[in-house]
């Protein structure tokens, strides 16, 4: 039979161990009740218990309660089967019992409507049969249906066996099994084998049965059975309420106040022994060696095995430092003393009581004295004689010492003071406030202040050259590595390694307040508000090595001094005195961490789901962890694939994730080595599927072709209505032409050049023919063009009115009356007023006996608009020649519709008599221009 004794020495410290090593959840802390039938543990790591008012799920900091309320049949439950598919069975005195799965109670009822009572129940590590002392049920079919009993033997119990289906007694007191095919195998005699009080099926194979005295298990597959005496495996002869428990592939026994872990040949192979003052009836110990232990009447206690490996002197008193003074190790413990190191007892025995506020412990070899410095007094012990030196109000006069050209050199409010060594009278004072340590370095008085490093030269404080320009932060101590260095610890800045020229941090102590440190052998302990650091000195540098804090066996990270003992370390803290072995390994607090719900638009999704896409979605995750430290925090990375490539850091339990496009998610959650997975899928709808974008694609592709093919006809239309339309114009340009070259016109024009030939006035025939040969080159050149200036129409006008003049001998006068702000530049639709001005020659002034008049008037009306009219005081709409005239100007009617119908030009024309109150009442024509575009026309 195999024995840790080392775990039963410590569980018989642990009756000495202080009660705060172990944490106590109560009614206070959340739990339903203080009594407590069974604690156990599931396969994800949470701590169930069975109350009489419910059954609560723990994760180290949250307590979830179910009773009747979720659907459990009753809130006074006995027992609880973690099985191995995550269901947590239930059983209790009832009408129907089930399981808890994902936070859901199932309860089932029995199909007579009976109450069962599983004193006994089997458990095969999935399925739950309730075996009472009258009846047993089967779970199936979600119903609990009774086994009938066999009336055969007198003592049976239905099993949860491949191989047998019946445990039973003999009538010869046999114990014997039955096969499905009822065959009998006997296997021994039955003695205290169907007496006991407690007893049933914790896996296929292994059946107990427990009485006040030893437990008994029958081993289904090698049909063996063995005995085992509590008094030989436990070293208790009677054990009280004693239980087996299947914590994951663990069997563990537990009674009163003990816990025994079973070895593969079913013995006790460790044992931890409970303080009585817990009163537990039940307990267990997890995979993170916690031991979780039941009350009647306290609710539950936790703690870790591990923690009673470390020591702890003084855990009410705060420990100013802990240091070694010539071979002995010293704490300074406020209000209580100098405590000294006893190696034989193992712990600290008073030295010298004081209480006060302890300031430091010095030997001066070079004087053989040892100084005690408190706030209110300073003894000095020389060769066993003692002096004691007190202050009315305040020790002013040193908070540590060192020896230095025969005299004592101390620290204290105002600044330095030197001391006679053995009257401790003062020989001079250098003013320097805040200094707070000093030391003698190469014959240097070193001095530590709150601004950095000053030395004392020739009875003044001074800066020390070098160092002192980059280095002004408050140093709390100084310790001599060697004989060209130093360690300087500060006050929130870390530690420094100094040859007093040049400085360098230790690695990872930046921002860390430290104090006193200890250093040997080319080790450093470095206590700080984060816990103790260790280093190793080489090459002229500190190497980090290790961290202690609360994570790793420290019961806080606030240190005040640490020493060196061997194989442990002594850490003085707020809380005491801490002897913690150096190769001390807790157990990692963090069981497990997990994502308690997840929604998806405010609706709970699992895993694996699949949701469809929405606008403006979020996607949400509470993330929970099972963690049994105490006031441990959750902490953990992420990282949602696709959408993030990097792990991000966080300590919130809450994550969003917005906006997602549709896509297959996997959120990453992990803590060191946990890793866990949550895979969603947010499915496109039909608009957003490949299919529907490449037949949008597709019908976008076709109407491109098909716009293309449309615009394509009617820019080709567009082009033939153009070159039509060109081609009408050229044609009513070359009617305007030969309207304006009308035979009357031509014919009366050689007529005048013959008249004046035959008398003899060859000058004026000369000069007439000159210009009728202009003006019909000029209307040749000018029916190629569409658009004409304003200016070279006043031209073309003015020449055609002088030969119809010279013509006229003298009857005909005409006049222009141009706006002076109209920009002769502008263009107009050319021979448009050329016919008007013919037809007010001919057809106005020709028939009048006296002279006649054409006036022509030019008007700006704005930037893009022209009014142009043209009047004669002639005779009017009466001539007899009348249709002549309006041939020349329908030719003009059908030129203004097609100016129209090019969107360039909008052109309005109006006719009237020019004054119809006279007899020649004359003509008069309008025209009003507007350009509506530039484009050519």
């Amino acid at each position: 039979m195999i024995k840790t004794w080392l775990a039963f020495l410590l569980c018989i410290w642990a009756f000495s161990v202080p009660a705060q090593v172990y944490t106590n959840y109560s009614e206070k802390d959340g739990l339903p009740s203080n009594h407590v039938y069974k604690i156990t543990q599931d396969i994800h790591g949470f701590i169930w218990i069975a109350t009489d008012e419910g059954i609560v799920k723990f994760n180290g900091s949250e307590f979830k309660i179910f009773t009747t309320k979720d659907g459990l049949p009753t809130n006074d439950v006995w027992n609880l089967f973690p099985a191995q598919d995550g269901k947590i069975w239930y059983a209790a005195k009832s009408k129907s019992m089930g399981y808890i799965l994902n936070d859901k109670v199932y309860n089932f009822p029995t199909e007579n409507n009976e109450v069962m009572s599983p004193i006994y129940a089997n458990f095969d590590g999935n399925e739950l049969m309730a075996n009472g002392s009258r009846n047993t049920y089967r779970f199936k079919g979600n119903k609990w249906r009774l086994i009938e009993e066999d009336s055969v033997y007198k003592l049976a119990t239905p099993l949860l066996n491949k191989n047998y289906k019946l445990l039973a007694q003999h009538k010869e007191d046999q114990i014997m099994l039955v096969d499905s095919r009822n065959q009998i195998k006997i296997i021994g005699d039955s003695t205290d084998f169907f007496s006991s009080y407690s007893r049933g099926q914790k896996t296929d194979s292994l059946y107990f049965t427990m009485t006040d005295y030893s437990y008994n298990v029958l081993h289904l597959n090698s049909e063996t059975i063995h005995r085992f005496s509590f008094e030989n495996e436990l070293g208790i002869k009677r054990l009280e309420l004693a239980r087996i428990n299947l914590i994951g592939d663990q069997i563990q026994i537990t009674g009163e106040n003990v816990i025994g872990i079973l070895n593969e040949d079913l013995s006790v192979k460790e044992k931890y022994v409970l303080p009585k003052f817990l009163a537990s009836h039940s307990s267990f110990m997890d995979k993170e060696n916690n031991i979780w232990a039941a009350t009647f009447s306290n609710g539950i206690y936790k703690y870790n095995i591990n923690e009673l490996q470390i020591k702890k002197e003084f855990p009410n008193s705060k420990v100013n430092d802990i240091k070694k003074v010539n071979g002995s190790i010293y704490a300074l413990i406020n209000d209580k003393g100098f405590y000294v190191y006893d190696k034989e007892q193992g712990e600290f025995i008073k030295d010298l009581a004081s209480p006060q506020f302890l300031y430091d412990i010095a030997y001066i070899k070079e004087t053989d004295t040892k100084y005690y410095l408190g706030d209110h007094e300073i003894i000095t012990l020389h060769k066993g004689k003692k002096l004691t030196f007190t202050f009315p109000f305040k020790n002013e006069l040193a908070r540590s010492v060192v020896y230095h050209k025969d005299l004592l050199y101390s620290n204290q409010t105002a600044g330095i003071s030197a001391l006679n060594p053995f009257s401790m009278d003062v020989a001079d004072v250098y003013m320097q406030p805040g200094a707070r340590c000093l030391t003698v370095f190469k014959e240097e008085l070193i001095i530590g202040t709150s601004t950095g490093l000053k030395t004392l030269i020739n009875g003044k404080i001074e800066d020390l050259d070098g160092v002192h320009k980059e280095f002004a932060y408050p140093v709390n101590s100084i310790t001599v590595i060697n004989e060209d260095q130093l360690l300087l610890t500060t006050n929130g800045y870390g530690a420094y390694l100094t040859d007093l020229n040049n400085i360098q941090l230790l690695e990872k102590s930046e921002f860390l307040s430290c104090d006193h440190a200890f250093f040997e052998n080319q080790e450093l302990y470095l206590p700080t508000n984060a816990g103790i650091y260790h280093y190793e000195f080489a090459r002229d540098s500190f190497q980090l090595k290790h961290i202690w804090n609360t994570t790793n066996g420290l019961p806080t990270n606030k240190i005040n001094g640490v020493e060196k003992l061997e194989d442990e370390l002594l850490v003085a803290t707020n809380q005491g005195i801490i002897h913690l072995p150096q190769d001390y390994k807790p157990t990692s607090g963090l069981v497990n961490i997990y994502i308690e719900e997840a929604t998806y638009k405010s609706k709970t999704v699992h895993s694996g789901a699949s949701e469809s896409y929405s606008g403006n979605n979020n996607l949400n995750f509470i993330v929970k962890a099972i963690d049994y430290r105490p006031n441990a925090m959750l902490s953990y990375q992420f990282k949602l694939s696709p959408s993030q490539k990097e792990w991000t850091s966080t300590t919130s339990s809450n994550l969003t994730f917005s906006d997602l496009n549709p896509d297959q998610y996997q959120l990453q959650i992990k803590n060191g080595e946990l890793i866990r997975c949550f895979d969603f899928t947010i499915s496109s709808r039909w608009y957003q599927s490949w299919i529907f974008y490449l037949t949008l694609i597709l019908l976008l592709v076709v109407m491109v072709i098909f716009s293309t093919k449309h615009l394509s006809r009617n820019a080709e239309k567009k082009r033939n209505e153009e070159l039509l339309r060109s081609k009408k114009l050229s044609e009513l340009q070359l009617k305007a032409l030969r309207s304006q070259m009308n035979p009357h016109f031509v014919f009366n024009s050689l007529t005048a050049i013959q008249y004046y030939i035959n008398e003899n006035d060859f000058e004026t025939s000369d000069k007439y023919l000159v210009k009728f040969s202009r003006l019909i080159r000029e209307f040749f050149e000018l029916s190629k063009e569409q658009l004409v200036s304003v200016e070279r129409e006043i031209q073309l006008l003015s020449n055609y009115l002088a030969l119809e003049q010279l013509r006229f001998k003298g009857k005909l006068n005409y006049i222009f009356e141009i706006d002076p702000q109209l920009d002769r530049t502008d263009k107009l639709p050319s021979m448009l007023l050329q016919p008007i001005v013919e037809n007010a020659v001919n057809h106005g002034v020709f028939h009048k006996e006296t002279t006649g008049t054409v006036l022509l008037k030019f008007l700006r009306i704005s930037n893009n608009e022209i009014q142009i009219s043209i009047q004669d005081d002639g005779k009017g709409y009466q001539v007899k020649k009348e249709g002549d005239r309006l041939k020349s100007t329908s030719v003009l009617e059908d030129r203004l519709k097609f100016l129209q119908e090019t969107g360039v030009w909008e052109i309005t024309v109006e006719h009237k008599e020019a004054f119809p109150e006279k007899e020649d009442k004359g003509h008069k024509v309008c025209f009003q221009l507007k350009r509506l575009t530039y484009e050519k026309i």
